[in-house]
């Protein structure tokens, strides 16, 4: 028998609404399903919500912050969530004047400006800012005295740099604060590297030449000992035209080239996924930017806090 009408309009529940929109791989398809109905705006915008979706879902990377912000260009499928004003900081203290950007981590900007020099020549630690560009809120960290000035510890990870002209990397336990010399694969002397995770116990590192079109990929166990310097190469990756590396982050390579179009170069920036290879293009800026700093995010409607504590725990404590 067929379900009478008043039985097949029967509302869902804002617990089951949740439950399937927190389903939702991209947060641009959580804004189009906010788009369909009251009922599925109320349910998406609620702090609660918003909240489980970003411990969720890891946020998305939205451009370049080199001098302003770049953002990602059509046709790559982030192109929407990055179209977003807030990358100009005249909300900080000076209407932004004399802030420059120093790091990003965790969608979050950290912008620093100088207090000048003391009376025996030396300098002031700057004046330090965390802003989130998309809700375009910010908070001004207590000033650090000179005499105070320490480094943080951290408890877990490792840093690597390549020996200059060498077959070899230099590593930084952190947690033991100890160095090691770990060797590379032959032929390594000039090409650049980016060392990432491969797993719990092992290491991979993507290789190539400066302005190459391809990328050797290789793998090697993460423990110490002989066995952390046996490189093996997986595979090797075509590149869409000669590139060279400019970053690593979010579990991306970030990649800039030089495409030959009508005999005239243009500068394009491109992504390497880490674990699947996949090539995606960002954008084609007017100037040569070497030096960037990859901003992942989530789009502006998931960037809501509900109190002033709210906005303290989640631009510290990422």
């Amino acid at each position: 028998m067929a379900p009478s009408p008043q039985e097949s309009t029967l509302p869902l529940s804002v617990e089951l609404l949740e439950d399937i929109f927190l389903r939702l791989a991209s947060p641009v398809d959580l804004a189009s399903a906010s788009a369909t109905c009251k009922s599925f705006r109320q349910a998406i915008a609620d702090p609660d919500f918003l909240r489980r979706y970003r411990a969720a879902h890891p946020s998305v990377f939205l451009g370049f912050v080199m001098e302003g912000f770049r953002p990602v260009a059509a046709p790559h499928p982030n192109a929407a969530a990055a179209r977003a004003d807030g990358f100009d900081f005249n909300y900080l203290p000076g209407g932004g004047e004399g802030w420059d950007y120093s790091d990003v981590c965790e969608g979050r900007v950290l912008l620093e400006r100088s207090r000048g020099r003391r009376e025996d020549g030396g300098v002031f630690f700057p004046d330090l800012a965390v802003c989130d560009p998309l809700s375009r809120r910010c908070l001004l960290l207590p000033t650090i005295p000179d005499a105070l000035i320490t480094w943080p510890q951290y408890d877990h990870g490792c840093f690597y740099w390549k020996v200059y002209l060498r077959d070899k990397m230099l590593k930084l336990d952190i947690t033991r604060m100890e160095f090691s010399i770990l060797d590379l694969p032959p032929h390594h002397i000039v090409r650049d590297v980016v060392i990432v995770e491969a797993g719990t116990d092992r290491l991979a590192m993507f290789s190539h030449y400066t302005n190459e079109e391809a990328v050797a990929y290789y793998t090697s166990l993460k423990h110490e000992g002989e066995a952390a310097n046996e490189w093996r190469r997986e595979n090797n990756i075509t590149l869409p035209c000669h590139c060279r590396f400019v970053a690593a982050s979010g579990g991306y390579i970030f990649l800039i080239g030089f495409e030959d179009v009508g005999g005239i170069l243009n500068t394009v920036y491109f992504t390497l996924e880490v674990e699947t290879f996949k090539i995606e293009r960002l954008c084609s800026p007017e100037l040569i930017y070497i030096q960037v700093q990859p901003y992942f995010g989530f789009p502006p409607f998931m960037t809501k806090f509900t109190s002033k504590w709210g906005l303290l725990c989640a631009m510290l404590l990422v």
